[in-house]
């Protein structure tokens, strides 16, 4: 059984391909440089003169060779001589340096912190409103269909019906009606507070089992 001819390392096939990329690359350039050439030369123009500093880089990476970098700035302290120019990830982690302490640099502005307004609390800081246990109704300023109250904190609330729920006294003020019917003192039933009495007698046989009239009424009868 004859013998398997050897493989080529991976190295080797790795270089097998970087030359044909580079190979590939160079005679793109080559096209492209020799029409740009023709073209110059028929409308009479001339190129700037070739520099091969860039197709020497591009040879230098894909034979795997440091590049050279040029004219870049210099170190000013210490020294890189004998380290290479390629630096593992892992040992760009210095866990804070060994360098001096950072300073403060000419016009540089304090760090920016949040703005917390200083405000006193006012009067609506303890704001409750309306309490049925506080607050008080006023009759001058409620009307037939709003209830006005005056609340223990000073603000004011208003209860709104859809209908008429306060009728006006004498004197102008709004007061609450009361439908509640109870015995007065002629025997018959009337209702508590309106400013259109009701009344009901006591018994069937009455000729006149209710009456209605206009008869401000706000004294309440003993139920």
């Amino acid at each position: 059984m004859p013998a398997r001819p050897a493989r080529p390392s991976r190295r080797r096939r790795a270089l097998r391909r970087r030359l044909t990329r580079a190979l590939a690359l160079l005679t793109v350039t080559v096209l492209a440089l020799f029409l740009t050439t023709e073209q110059a030369m028929a409308q009479g123009a001339t190129l700037p003169p070739l520099s091969l500093a860039p197709l020497r880089e591009f040879v230098a990476w894909a034979a795997g060779d440091a590049p050279s970098w040029g004219d870049v700035p210099k170190q000013s302290s210490g020294s890189a001589a004998g380290r290479g120019h390629v630096v593992p990830a892992d040992r760009t982690r210095a866990g804070g340096g060994a360098g001096g302490k950072a300073g403060k640099g000419k016009g540089e502005l304090a760090e920016a912190k949040p703005v917390v307004p200083a405000a006193k609390p006012g009067p609506s800081g303890g704001t409750k409103g309306f309490d049925a246990t506080t607050s008080k109704r006023n009759a001058a300023k409620s009307n037939a269909t709003t209830d006005y109250f005056d609340n223990a904190d000073g603000s004011f609330s208003r209860k709104v019906s859809q209908g008429r729920t306060n009728f006006q006294d004498p004197a102008g003020a709004w007061q609450k009606i009361d439908t509640t019917v109870g015995k007065g003192g002629d025997g018959r039933w009337h209702e508590s507070a309106n400013n259109l009495t009701v009344d009901f007698a006591a018994q069937a046989s009455d000729g006149a089992l209710a009456s209605f009239g206009s008869t401000l009424r706000t004294s309440s009868p003993t139920r």
